[in-house]
Parts: structure tokens; C-alpha cells; sequence
């Protein structure tokens, strides 16, 4: 069964709610008044929900996306960008579709700059449908939430490469590999090449006058 979970370990979503990462301190400007820690923790627990397949406690997806975003909230990643809950909510229903399960683990969060969003560091296992959990794809994930003035998602962007995609798949990763490791010779031994054909210019000497 899939689960979102804490540094120690603990459910991250329903009766044990996260808690700030070491260091971290909740508050700072939020237009001009304190993210209340109740809000950033709810808002935490609700995006590692809507990664979670199946979802935790029976919860609806387009339920959570309404509660928590807002209704001009945009979402992107490096491969799609989209606008309105609406449009957010069949984003994160294709993990479903594609996903046997997932397994979120949060490595920490804290009140962005400004006070005005959060940003989360997160590792995000995906047991993709139809495949054995060795072929699982494992992401680290950096997340940035920001906040309108009633505490609503305006904006959640997620960063990831897909170099880290490739190279979290069996076989893949090796072909991958070794693909990197030709290309950077091949690459080497032409531009030395090019360098060793190009025309050697005499050295100027300086007219005297």
C-alpha cells in the first residue's frame, strides 16, 4: 500500500500531521501577516496526498484540489503546464491510470521567501502499472507552492530532471550510461580533430616604422 511519509518515518497525511523540517521556522510575511503553521501543515499533507496512489483515507482528488487550490491556480512540471483546478485535477488522475501505486517520502519543507509560499524537498516512488516493482521509477522532486492571500495554491511547481527519470530504471540507466560515456569520447576525439585540421596562422610581426 502506497504512503506519504516523514523523515522518521511517520504518515505524513491523516492523524499524524508533518511537522517542520530541522532549522525551519513557520511565520514570516504572508501579505503582510504570519502563515499560520496550521495552514502550511495542511497544505503539505494535501500535495503529498495528491502523489499518493491509491489515495490515503478513501480521500476524492478533485475534493482535495478544490479545498486547496485556487480557482486562477496554475500547475507545471518540465513536460506540461496547465491552468484552473479543473485541469490540475486530470493531471494528477493520470497517475492513477499509470500507476499501481507511489511512495512519497518528505524530506523537508519551509516557508519560501517573503513569506508568501512553500517550498518542499520530497523523493516520489512510482510502481508503474503492468511492470514489476524493479522497473519502479524514483524521482527527487523540488516543490514550490505559492500562496494567495486566503492560503489557497495559486502557483505549485514541481522540479525534476529527466536524467533522473532514465537513470532510476534497470537497463535503461546502463544503456544510458554507456551511451554518455561513448557520446563524451566521440564528442572529445572530433573537436580535437577539427582543432588539428584547421590551418596553423603565422605569427604577426610588427612593422617598424
Amino acid at each position: 500500500m502506497s504512503t506519504a511519509t516523514l523523515p522518521n518515518g511517520s504518515p505524513a497525511s491523516g492523524p499524524s500531521s508533518p511537522t517542520a523540517s530541522p532549522g525551519g521556522k513557520i511565520g514570516g510575511g504572508y501579505h503582510g501577516r504570519s502563515i499560520p503553521s496550521s495552514r502550511v501543515r495542511s497544505v503539505v499533507a494535501a500535495i503529498l496526498s495528491i502523489y499518493t496512489v491509491p489515495l490515503p483515507h478513501g480521500a476524492d482528488l478533485g475534493d482535495v484540489i478544490g479545498q486547496h487550490y485556487s480557482d486562477l491556480a496554475t500547475f507545471t512540471d518540465p513536460l506540461v503546464r496547465v491552468a484552473s483546478p479543473t485541469h490540475i485535477t486530470a493531471q494528477f488522475n493520470a497517475l492513477s491510470l499509470l500507476l499501481r501505486k507511489s511512495a512519497i517520502e518528505l524530506h523537508s519543507y519551509r516557508v519560501m521567501g517573503g513569506g508568501q509560499g512553500v517550498s518542499m524537498d520530497t523523493t516520489m516512488i512510482f510502481f508503474l502499472r503492468l511492470l514489476p516493482d524493479f522497473f519502479a521509477l524514483r524521482l527527487r522532486v523540488s516543490t514550490e507552492l505559492l500562496l494567495d492571500s486566503s492560503g489557497k495554491i495559486l502557483s505549485h511547481t514541481d522540479h525534476w530532471s529527466l536524467a533522473s527519470i532514465i537513470e532510476s530504471v534497470p537497463f535503461v540507466n546502463l544503456v544510458y550510461q554507456i551511451f554518455r560515456g561513448c557520446f563524451g569520447l566521440i564528442s572529445t576525439y572530433v573537436v580535437i580533430l577539427i582543432r588539428m585540421l584547421q590551418p596553423v596562422e603565422a605569427p604577426r610581426v610588427a612593422k617598424r616604422v
